[in-house]
């Protein structure tokens, strides 16, 4: 499978490294450079330095190819709104990491 994880911190980095051990084709899109370096030297997992919430960004880590795409990013409004431009792109799975419960239904 082909799976975007937006955010690169310890959840996101984790899971790309744990998906990309089972043979999945994974790329992490995140905004700090050297975050983006360590995933790679770490994992080999492809990265992009970049907003997930920017389609040109998000065109760059082939999201129209997507099978999955994660947002695993701190704040609960940038993995909404990862989730709506992955939508956009007709990606079949879309899940985000929430911190608030009050966005639950959304």
């Amino acid at each position: 499978m082909y799976i975007v994880i937006a955010g690169g911190g310890v959840a996101g980095s984790t899971l790309a490294s744990s998906l990309a051990e089972h043979k999945h084709d994974v790329v992490v899109i995140d905004l700090n450079s050297e975050q983006c370096e360590s995933i790679y030297a770490n994992s080999g997992v492809v990265t992009v330095n970049g907003d997930s919430t920017d389609i040109n960004t998000l065109k760059a880590a082939g999201i129209e190819k997507a099978d999955i795409a994660i947002g695993a990013m701190y704040k609960d409004t940038a993995n909404l709104t990862f989730a709506i431009l992955a939508k956009s792109f007709h990606v079949k799975r879309i899940m985000v990491k929430m911190r608030e419960p009050a966005y639950a239904k959304v």
